[in-house]
């Protein structure tokens, strides 16, 4: 089974009103072929607050207020459930910016 790292940042987290699962990242185990997606909804439904305030309203997607990096590249909203996990990936997320 490969394992992946999550980081959550500071300032999403805080955005959520929630305190950070951890600041180093959080190790979880992938089975293969699991997305991003994948991952994320199932952290929201293992582990609850912060990550399932990171779920849109139906708790199927992640919500549009979250950017999404796998190894440092941004996740194209609509390939989060075609961007599949390997062992040693290392997922970050954060608040959407927006602005001019």
């Amino acid at each position: 089974m490969a394992r992946v790292t999550v980081t959550v940042t500071r300032w999403l987290c805080q955005d959520l009103g929630a305190a950070p699962p951890d600041r180093d990242g959080l190790p979880v185990a992938v089975a293969e072929g699991e997305t991003v997606r994948d991952l994320l909804c199932r952290l929201a439904a293992e582990r609850g607050r912060p990550w399932g305030a990171l779920l849109d309203a139906q708790g199927r997607e992640v919500g549009g207020h979250v950017m999404v990096t796998l190894n440092g590249r941004l996740v194209n909203p609509a390939d989060r459930g075609e961007s599949r996990l390997r062992d040693g990936d290392r997922v970050l997320l954060l608040p959407m910016v927006e602005g001019g």
